[in-house]
């Protein structure tokens, strides 16, 4: 009995051998009979057994080979199983593996204790082998479900790990961009201005070279391109500077009361006269249910209308072009006569609609039309600008909470559409009692080549600039005028800051200008007024 309890014993085994067996099983007793027992039934289970008689032979066999799980009787010669027990527990290459108590003491303190040590089970002698491989295969399956747990656990602190240290250099990356744009934008903010100080005064000389009548029709015509040229050239370096605002985040709706009927007014006369030169109709569907007011950014609107306008007009060789406005009647605001605040004003969407019979976009193109710097074949073919005009136009349309699509057919045309949110809007008082807003369109120079503005452009009313002249001294007017001239923006502020408060229409407008860059605006003004062009009487 005693020899085959200690071949099994001593019987070696592989890893390889415990890796296609139910469990490597430990037993540990001092009865013979009772390892026999237990081995039998644990090998026909399909258990790898090892079994061992004494508590030194189990730690040194360990020591060689670790086991899943380890039977353990507490009363043995020399060693206990409680000390085996805590042995085993304290070694961190063995500590986890889980030890099932066989005992023949059925007393409580002694369940407690073996608990206490470390046990996960406790079985009483004399056992029933059903209840032992139960008991068994229920703690194998914890401790399998317990190391699959670990072994995930470690592979995400390693992910957690890495996603640190992707968040790391992707913040690392993200300053280094924002840094590098910041400076992009710096640089060219900085060289925008320093272009815009010799630009203004030549568009500021060509301007009263214009006037001069001493010049013959030759050089009118040199004059007449030299202004052009600077206007192009001004509209360029505006929308580099939109640009940088765009990618820095920086654009904002700057709303404020516009008469929407006059201001359709005055674009669709430049836009009459745009068509007419390429023998081009033009027309415009507007219901007569829209407020006459309305709460918007008007230079943002203005030149997104005269961007896709001019696109649609650059790209048809013959046929019409049209423009569609409306709103949702179920969204439109009821007319009151009973004055309410901005704040407590509904929104609603007002649509726009571009139509052409151009030669249309190919659909691969669309995609990227919307991209700073991007071009169609026929907008190259047609003499298009820097591909500016449609990426800015959207990030008009989004700044004003609209949004913008584009739909062509190669050869029929193209539609584009896209709606802002505005709200109908009261008059402003210092705007009625000064007439300042202009209500007469801009006459377009008889040329080919026609400009598309970058910002709002504004004449002033007779009334407006006649009642400044009053409160002004002449000398003031000589200093704006050479300060524009010379593109001084910081000169100029301090000017319009002398303006007095009664003249807050004017005001906001010059400084508009200026902020702008549009110094050619404000030598126009000046120079009207040193001409003594007014064409209205003064009254006090």
């Amino acid at each position: 009995m005693v020899e085959s309890v200690a071949s099994i014993s001593e019987a070696p085994m592989t890893p390889e051998d415990a890796s296609h067996s139910k469990g490597n099983i430990l037993i540990i007793d001092d009865s013979p009979d009772n390892l026999r027992i237990l081995s039998m039934s644990l090998v026909g289970c399909g258990y790898k057994v090892r079994c061992v008689t004494n508590s030194k032979m189990a730690l040194v066999s360990l020591s060689h080979l670790l086991a899943d799980l380890i039977l353990l009787d507490i009363r043995m010669p020399i060693i206990d199983g409680y000390e085996v027990c805590r042995q085993i527990k304290i070694n961190p290459v063995t500590q986890d593996i889980p030890i099932i108590f066989i005992s023949a003491a059925d007393d409580i303190s002694g369940k407690v204790k073996a608990f206490a040590v470390g046990g996960v089970d406790y079985i009483t002698k004399p056992f029933q082998t059903e209840e032992v491989l139960a008991r068994i295969a229920n703690q194998l399956t914890i401790q399998k479900l317990q190391k699959e747990l670990r072994q995930k656990n470690q592979v995400l602190q390693r992910e957690i790990e890495e996603h640190k240290q992707t968040q790391a250099a992707l913040r690392d990356a993200k300053d280094a961009a924002e840094a590098a744009n910041y400076a992009k934008s710096e640089f060219l903010a900085r060289m925008s201005h320093e272009l815009r100080t010799p630009l203004n005064a030549i568009l500021g000389f060509s301007g009263l070279m214009q006037g001069d009548n001493s010049l013959s029709p030759e050089n009118h015509d040199y004059v007449a391109g030299i202004h052009r040229s600077g206007r192009q050239l001004l509209n360029l370096l505006n929308q580099v500077l939109a640009v940088t605002k765009a990618e820095s985040n920086k654009l904002v709706s700057h709303n404020r009361s516009v008469h929407f009927v006059d201001f359709l007014k005055e674009l669709a006369s430049e836009w009459h006269q745009k068509a007419a030169l390429k023998s081009l109709s033009f027309h415009q569907d507007m219901p007569s249910n829209l407020p006459e007011w309305i709460d918007v950014d008007d230079m943002k609107l203005r030149q997104v209308l005269n961007n896709l306008m001019d696109n649609a007009i650059r790209c048809t060789p013959r046929g019409e072009v049209t423009l569609k406005i409306w709103a949702d009647r179920l969204c439109l605001p009821l007319v009151s006569d009973t004055p309410s605040s901005k704040e407590h004003t509904p929104k609603f969407p007002l649509y726009f609609e571009v139509k052409d019979t151009g030669v249309g976009i190919p659909e691969k193109e669309i995609s990227s039309l919307f991209n700073a710097f991007s071009s169609t074949t026929s907008g190259r073919h047609f003499g298009g600008g820097a591909g500016l005009g449609l990426f800015m136009s959207r990030q008009f349309v989004q700044a004003m909470g609209g949004e913008i699509t584009i739909a062509s057919v190669p050869g029929s045309g193209t539609v584009v559409r896209f709606f802002v949110m505005t709200r109908s809007a009261r008059p402003q008082q210092d705007l009625q009692d000064l007439n300042g807003v202009n209500k007469s369109p801009v006459k377009l120079e008889n040329s080919s080549e026609v400009l598309a503005p970058v910002s709002s452009f504004y004449s002033v009313e007779d009334d407006a600039l006649e009642a400044l002249n009053q409160d002004m001294k002449p000398q003031w007017f000589l200093q704006l005028r050479k300060a524009a001239i010379k593109g001084f923006d910081r000169k100029i502020t301090q000017l319009i800051h002398e303006i007095p408060a009664s003249h807050g229409s004017l005001k906001t407008l010059l400084m508009s200008w200026n902020r702008n860059f549009e110094f050619d605006q404000i030598v126009a003004i000046t120079q009207r007024i040193a001409a003594g062009d007014l064409t209205h009487e003064h009254h006090e």
